[in-house]
């Protein structure tokens, strides 16, 4: 039979309130599922019960009540100055940052991924809300005077990059349609092939190349390719 795991952090906080918590192998209802009572009449320890129905390992096996009880008893000994309890040494926190690490329970791993869709969700909103705010007009103003598109490769000293300027397309329609008329406008790579040859024919490298006009290595070695000086 497939034990059921927690699911949700509610199903947790529920498991442990009140004051009484229930053991879910043999459904006895006491104040602390410890150690004890899991070895004599189950066999298993703490941290397999733990594994076992996906419950958080940094919470001991007790009802609410009775975890504020200990909780409120430590804080007095502290407070009255007991010297007996064992301080945060940098010895025993480097051996808990070393120590074998558990598997995340189902409803924390459930708990991080939602946390995580609604930061990426966030993040998105900001993006689109800053590409949209950017003046569309001014860079492809931009974008005709150098006719060309690739304007954050060749720090032209211009404040969008080529993988925004992909962005803004998706997000601007507007944007999006007169970029393409542009793009159509103006075959950049046609347009750059006979400087391309010419400087080829000087002695130039593709890297030299590159430094001078605004396009890629790549296109200049592909025009090389098919150029013989």
């Amino acid at each position: 039979m497939e034990l059921k795991k927690f699911q949700t952090k509610e199903e947790v906080d529920n498991y442990f309130a009140g004051d009484e918590i229930e053991c879910l192998l043999c459904h006895k209802v006491l104040k602390a599922v410890g150690g004890k009572h899991l070895f004599l009449n189950h066999n298993i320890t703490v941290e397999e019960y733990q594994i076992m129905f996906g419950l958080p390992h940094g919470h001991g096996l007790v009802c609410e009540s009775s975890a504020q009880k200990m909780a409120n008893a430590i804080k007095k000994r502290i407070e009255n100055g007991d010297k007996t309890l064992t301080s945060l040494t940098p010895v025993l926190m480097n051996k808990a940052q070393h120590s074998l690490k558990r598997k995340v329970p189902p409803y924390r791993f459930n708990q991080m991924r939602q946390a995580a869709q609604v930061a990426n969700q966030r993040k998105k909103e900001e993006s689109r809300k800053r590409l949209l705010n950017i003046d569309g007009d001014k860079i492809l103003a931009k974008i005709e005077e150098l006719k060309c598109k690739r304007l954050g490769v060749f720090g032209k000293g211009l404040f969008l990059s080529d993988n925004d300027i992909w962005k803004k397309r998706h997000v601007d329609p507007a944007f999006r349609e007169k970029y393409k008329a542009i793009m159509e406008k103006y075959k950049v790579k046609n347009i750059l092939k006979n400087q391309v040859v010419e400087l080829l024919k000087q002695g130039f490298t593709p890297y030299g190349i590159a430094k001078q006009l605004p396009i890629s290595k790549t296109h200049i070695r592909r025009i090389q390719k098919f150029y013989n000086p």
